[in-house]
């Protein structure tokens, strides 16, 4: 399998076999510090444009996973025996599906990318909350990836975020 077959491929989202809880979000963060800056990012754009200048070796490149990962992971997901409850419920998900093949993915590249991991600890400056997962290069926070429940997150609200709202 190479990088343009593997994320070209669109899964079937995740679902909770007990259906989905009530309720609002459970974080209440004790951290008080606030964003000095927001600053626009048209991530779809970007993304897409830097796909299409990629040189096609890299887009070719063959990744060390199976043709039917996509499958396999599916059938590993269940096999796991967890429901999917909550945000830390979302991170061994997250963590098999997509942090272990992203980080082997960028590996032989032409270009440099950030590890998605976890905590921070390689950090040269320390992080004032905890993220899910950070995207990490060259000792710094180059990202942070919040998970969220989809029966929290409405399509009106990821609009709203891609707006700038």
């Amino acid at each position: 399998m190479n990088r343009e077959i593997f994320l070209s491929y669109v899964h079937t989202p995740l679902v909770n076999p007990q259906g989905d809880p009530q309720g609002g979000s459970p974080t209440k963060s004790p951290l008080r510090h606030r964003w000095r800056t927001l600053e626009d990012w048209d991530v779809e754009t970007e993304t897409k444009q830097y796909w299409e200048d990629l040189p096609r070796e890299d887009k070719q490149a063959r990744l060390a996973v199976q043709a039917d990962y996509w499958e396999g992971m599916r059938d590993n997901l269940r096999g796991a025996g967890r429901s999917f409850t909550s945000e830390d419920s979302l991170r061994l998900p997250f963590g098999v599906a997509y942090t272990i093949p992203h980080n082997h993915a960028i590996v032989g590249a032409s270009d440099f990318h950030a590890t998605i991991e976890t905590g921070g600890g390689g950090l040269s400056e320390p992080m004032l909350g905890r993220a899910d997962y950070i995207l990490h290069h060259d000792d710094k926070l180059t990202g942070i990836i919040e998970l969220k429940t989809w029966w929290k997150v409405t399509q009106p609200q990821i609009d709203e975020v891609r707006a700038g709202k």
